[in-house]
């Protein structure tokens, strides 16, 4: 029988474990990270400016489709947040079953208040809020939610690989297969590849160790359960996601007449992903920096449009995410406050 969305969140603490305890004030740690994160986006950006002077990115600017750039923002933001919610609902249901619709859509809405201060971010808050509506322990839904983090890296690399397989000669001019970013593809690829097949073996067998017996009852217990077929469509979930965000991309990039191909989108633009996980501020300098250091170089590619591109994408992109996260968060208080006076 399923659970009502929400019980008295002392209940939920006493399952959850000290993780629903009131923060404590940031110590010096966290905030020379915090300094950090804010150091390395604003010396990135001024880097970018001094690189690409804001008089030619005002010309960029004025160069632009509105009409095919907001299509295309408004699109990825809306489409991803339905494919993300399938996405967890599936994993979620697989490995901390019972779970409904509701729970992780009110959720993940509520997560967009974070998400876009970083990746990690949003999960996390994905992790708690599914927590405390569904009483579930903390430990063994952030589980799951790695499991997905996990098949996430996979289909980010899937498809550049692929790229590299069959398209390698129709997406990539000589030179560039000569170039540092190409070589630093490859290693990335490399290693991240040999890294997550011993992952997966690791976890496949059924090792008789005390580190193996440990992590049955930790975080990664998904891992642990996980059949071949969990891995097949945690990938497929993620991949369409990946294709989703190429497919929006391309259309901003057109929108300000970057002239960056589909094909070459696919296959480096897994690693803009990569770099957007790096939780600056708003997600503001390591993506720009990600764009015109993987794309920059292009002959086809006009770099005052696609800095112009990546700036616009990212604070419409967080604007956007802000304004579904408060309208999920006033949406689920108002239905939660519903269901306590019936």
């Amino acid at each position: 029988m399923q659970r009502k969305p929400e019980l008295p969140i002392k209940s939920a603490e006493r399952m959850a474990g000290p993780s629903f305890k009131h923060r404590e004030r940031p110590g010096p740690k966290k905030i020379f990270y915090r300094a950090l994160l804010w150091a390395a986006a604003i010396g990135i950006l001024v880097w970018l400016f001094v690189k690409i002077p804001p008089g030619q990115l005002l010309d960029a600017f004025k160069k632009t489709d509105p009409l095919l750039f907001g299509a295309a923002v408004v699109g990825f933001t809306v489409l991803t947040l339905l494919l993300d919610a399938v996405a967890h609902l599936w994993v979620l249901r697989r490995f901390n079953p019972p779970i409904s619709f509701r729970q992780v859509f009110a959720s993940r809405g509520e997560s967009y208040l974070l998400l876009s201060l970083g990746f990690l971010y949003g999960q996390g808050g994905m992790a708690y809020s599914i927590s405390k509506r569904t009483l579930k322990p903390l430990g063994e839904v952030t589980g799951s939610l790695l499991f997905l983090m996990f098949n996430n890296l996979l289909a980010l690399m899937l498809f550049p690989t692929i790229s590299l397989i069959f398209l390698i000669n129709r997406v990539m001019a000589p030179d560039f297969r000569q170039s540092q970013e190409f070589a630093t593809l490859l290693w990335w690829l490399g290693i991240s590849w040999t890294l997550s097949v011993l992952l997966i073996v690791f976890f496949a067998r059924d090792w008789d160790n005390p580190l193996r017996r440990r992590l049955k009852r930790g975080v990664v217990n998904a891992f642990d359960r996980a059949r071949t077929s969990d891995y097949a469509v945690a990938l497929s979930l993620r991949g369409v996601q990946v294709v989703n965000w190429c497919v929006f991309t391309w259309l901003g990039l057109m929108a300000f007449d970057v002239g960056l191909s589909f094909p070459m989108l696919l296959l480096l633009g897994p690693v803009i992903a990569m770099a957007a996980v790096i939780p600056t501020p708003g997600r503001m300098g390591t993506s720009q920096g990600a764009w015109i250091l993987m794309f920059g170089h292009l002959e086809q590619v006009n770099e005052e449009s696609l800095l112009a591109f990546s700036l616009m994408w990212t604070i419409i992109v967080n604007i956007l995410r802000w304004l579904i996260g408060a309208a999920s968060l006033a949406a689920n208080r108002r239905y939660d406050k519903i269901k306590q006076e019936q």
